[in-house]
């Protein structure tokens, strides 16, 4: 049996439950496949379509990169994993999609939910 050969895994993250299991998960692998994470925080420019909820804050870029910065030097001491990040602005679909193939990417893990689990009103 052909082994799969998983360099580079990239895990977007939102901080929710959701995201930080899946990365959970994106750890175990890296570790079996001596493969790198790559986090990716991904803030809505989409806020608009929320119908203006107030419950939905837009979250700060500079509040997101300190956050996946702690994240990636967690997982580098921790689990000696190498582990670098990104945080953009953009719609999260595309914005997830285009880091995926410019990073080359073998493997996304992603969490069930999105928002944080602010939306699970609308699920």
């Amino acid at each position: 049996m052909k082994k799969i050969k998983c360099n580079h895994i990239l895990v977007p993250v939102d901080f929710g439950m959701s995201s930080l299991n899946a990365l959970q998960a994106a750890v175990e692998m890296a570790s079996l496949h001596h493969a790198t994470i790559h986090l990716l925080h991904v803030t809505d420019t989409d806020y608009d379509l929320y119908g203006g909820n107030s419950a939905i804050e837009r979250p700060l870029l500079p509040e997101s990169i300190g956050q996946l910065m702690d994240l990636a030097k967690s997982i580098v001491e921790i689990n000696k994993i190498p582990c670098n990040h990104s945080s953009l602005y953009g719609n999260v679909t595309y914005v997830i999609l285009k880091t995926a193939i410019d990073l080359k990417a073998d493997l996304i893990v992603i969490g069930k939910n999105g928002t944080a689990d602010v939306l699970d009103d609308y699920a």
